[in-house]
């Protein structure tokens, strides 16, 4: 199972999750996705510098994990914004 994508500021807190649970994972990060969300930073960043300042958000970090081993981090992955979808599958929510 794939969940994602996180922020690198959450990567460390995932990661170590993971590892007191002893989930065996692997790392994914979406190299064309922070090609597109540093373009379109920059590109408003342009304009005032100064109103962007600290609004860098690179969610471009998964995590694979077996699909048994969710229900062993399931209570905290809600402050990670992944919630369970109406199909029993979960995914990361959506900021609107």
């Amino acid at each position: 199972m794939k969940i994602g994508p996180f922020s690198v500021n959450d990567f460390n807190g995932v990661k170590e999750l993971l590892e007191r649970r002893k989930i065996e994972h692997t790392v994914e990060v979406d190299q064309e996705a922070e090609r597109a969300i540093l373009a379109k930073f920059n590109d408003q960043a342009q304009g005032n510098p100064r109103a962007m300042a600290g609004s860098l958000n690179l969610q471009i970090v998964y995590f694979e994990i077996a699909d048994a081993d969710f229900p062993k981090i399931q209570d905290v992955m809600e402050k990670y914004g992944v919630l369970p979808l109406s199909d029993g599958s979960y995914e990361l929510g959506e900021d609107e």
